[in-house]
């Protein structure tokens, strides 16, 4: 500014781009200089000696305060539109502690609401500050902030109240006040000690002049916004939302906020996969699934929605309905050693769903259908239980089922508190263990359910008579075959030698004719020739010993063969009787014994509780 110019000169307004109109949080430009005048208030005398405070007026005689009614009515409102964003539901405590710090910046004019109960307090800072000065700054919010918040952590951390809170809903209250105020005519000191003056609209002509008829239609509005935010705020603004759009993964998405607590129904029109026609209806969610989908049961089937596949239901509209609260338990069951049959009831419970994947100790093919969701499966040497019933198991026909190893989670929906209190959870984590023997027709069970058993026990008796008469036959038979082996390679035997003996005589004998000759001095022709059928002989002499040898070698073969035939038969005859009485080898009480008979042997499945449990 030139000098002598104020900060607040028209011409410095303009020379830092405002209008010199005044400040706005719209057109954040400097105001005008006010008139320097005195912003304290003079008390008058009135006809029976008490004091007064005649109200302050602004320009054009104009009341510079807004009404307590406005700001109670923009306060629950702000309040309301908070809780939809927050996703909290409003209160009664939350509205009237709003509504309270609503009222609180006018602490410093003794003639408002909240400054007549506090008439010493509000004359005070009146004199002393004036008003819409520092309590309706953003230094007097940020104090009023830390007061209330250092009040409300120690009144937490002194009584464990919920006081932080309330400390919130005040300051949102107050702040609601301020920001009021910048609606009317005169503005506020929002940046006070600074002497700018703030107010929402640049232009005079859409400010509020309080005890107005805009001041009234202002509070008409906010009540009427009021009505119309209470259902947003009770609902919270993306629940509003989804219900809104109405598709299928806002309902997926809002029972997974709301299933765990409430019972959850869908009004769906959609229409039929399989037959391809339209449905409508008002259906109970089980489960979400994965994709956007729902679980729901339509005429006592489960069934997918879902805009994608798999599904049994394409969704063209689906608004969620949340109902009556339910509570939701749930157990862990062990079910090594058991059947599917033994999972537990859980009487008087709304719904009772299975969750697991569980090793049977023998695979049964399980029926798959189109129409509805397979909450059981199989999946390679497995059986999925997911969003199963007990019902689900039964139509399976597999509650006889033996589980080899696996644990099954129990959902249950409204657990009676007596049924919950005697519930067997201890029952359900006992460690029961399977034992599996294989056992022929005849053989002898000496064990029965119920009975504790020790691991020296004998639990069963082979009949060994046929066992040890078909190992007889047998060995005779093998016996007797090698046996005449033995005597076709005595015979070979026999011939061989006697052909070895004669050949052995024709080959001394040419021999001799060779030496006879040779001393004669004959012709070499005669020579060679009997040389010739010597040298025969002496070849066809060789072959035959060698030819005994292999024999001689096959006999001693087949004699070591019958030997060990011999030694087999009676070792597995050892083996036979010693495993004539089967041991325990285990220790608990027996609680079931299942019989798998087949062509030529029986499966006996041994279920037994053994003496610890399993820690949860």
């Amino acid at each position: 500014p030139r000098h002598g110019e104020r900060a607040g000169s028209p011409l410095f307004c303009r020379l830092l781009g405002g209008s010199g109109r005044r400040a706005s949080l719209l057109n954040p430009s400097l105001c005008r200089p006010r008139p320097r005048r005195s912003r304290r208030l003079h008390y008058r005398r009135g006809r029976h000696g008490r004091l007064y405070l005649p109200l302050h007026v602004g320009q054009k005689g104009q009341s510079t305060i807004m009404t307590s009614s406005s700001h109670l009515a923009s306060s629950a409102l702000i309040y309301l539109i908070g809780c939809s964003v927050v996703e909290h539901p409003p209160t009664i405590q939350g509205v009237v502690a709003t509504a309270a710090g609503s009222l609180l910046p006018d602490i410093d004019l003794p003639t408002s609401a909240i400054g007549r109960p506090f008439f010493p307090i509000a004359s005070w800072m009146n004199r002393k500050i004036g008003h819409r000065t520092l309590t309706h700054s953003f230094v007097g919010t940020l104090l009023f902030a830390l007061l209330v918040f250092m009040i409300g952590w120690a009144l937490r951390a002194w009584l464990g109240t919920p006081a932080v809170s309330y400390a919130w809903f005040l300051t949102l209250g107050f702040a609601s006040h301020i920001l009021v105020d910048t609606l009317n005519k005169t503005g506020v000191d929002l940046f006070w000690p600074a002497r700018v003056r703030g107010v929402f609209f640049g232009n005079e002509r859409y400010r509020i002049i309080s005890a107005s008829r805009g001041d009234y239609w202002f509070m008409t509005a906010c009540l009427l916004g009021n009505l119309a935010c209470y259902p947003l705020a009770r609902d919270g603004f993306t629940f509003s939302l989804h219900q809104a759009f109405g598709d299928i993964y806002s309902v997926s998405t809002d029972f997974k906020e709301y299933g765990e607590r409430n019972r959850i129904w869908v009004d769906l029109d959609g229409v039929d996969a399989i037959s391809n026609q339209k449905m409508t209806g008002r259906f109970e969610i089980l489960a979400a699934v994965d994709n956007g989908a729902v679980l729901i049961e339509r005429n006592g089937l489960k069934q997918l929605v879902s805009r994608a596949a798999p599904m049994h239901i394409f969704p063209t509209k689906a608004k969620i309905d949340i109902g009556e609260t339910t509570t939701i338990s749930t157990r862990e069951i062990q079910m090594a050693g058991r059947t599917l049959g033994e999972l537990p009831r859980f009487a008087g419970a709304s719904r009772v769903l299975y969750y697991g994947y569980l090793t049977p100790a023998k695979l049964t093919p399980l029926s798959v259908h189109r129409d509805r969701y397979d909450s059981i499966a199989l999946r390679l040497d497995k059986v999925r239980l997911e969003h199963a019933e007990y019902r689900d198991i039964e139509e399976q026909g597999i509650s006889h089922l033996v589980i080899r190893e696996g644990t099954v989670l129990a959902k249950i929906h409204d657990l009676p508190p007596a049924v919950n209190n005697v519930s067997p959870e201890s029952e359900l984590k006992k460690v029961i263990r399977l034992v599996e023997l294989r056992l022929r027709p005849d053989d002898q069970v000496l064990v029965a359910e119920g009975i504790q058993v020790t691991p020296s026990q004998v639990i069963a008796r082979r009949d060994i008579w046929k066992q040890l008469r078909t190992l007889d036959l047998q060995l005779a038979a093998d016996t007797e075959r090698l046996q005449a082996d033995i005597g076709q390679i005595d015979l070979q035997l026999g011939a061989l030698e006697r052909e070895l003996k004669s050949g052995e005589a024709v080959r001394a004998k040419l021999k001799g004719q060779l030496q006879k000759l040779g001393s004669e001095m004959l012709l070499g022709k005669e020579v060679e020739r009997i040389d010739g059928k010597l040298s025969d002989q002496e070849t066809r002499v060789e072959d035959l010993v060698a030819r005994h040898s292999l024999l001689l070698s096959r006999r001693f073969e087949t004699i070591e063969r019958v030997r060990s035939v011999v030694h087999e038969a009676a070792e597995r005859r050892e083996i036979i009787v010693r495993e004539t009485q089967i041991i325990a080898g285990f220790q608990g009480r027996i609680v079931r014994i299942i019989r798998e008979a087949a062509a030529s042997e029986v499966t006996l499945r041994i279920s037994y509780e053994a003496s610890g449990y399993i820690e949860k």
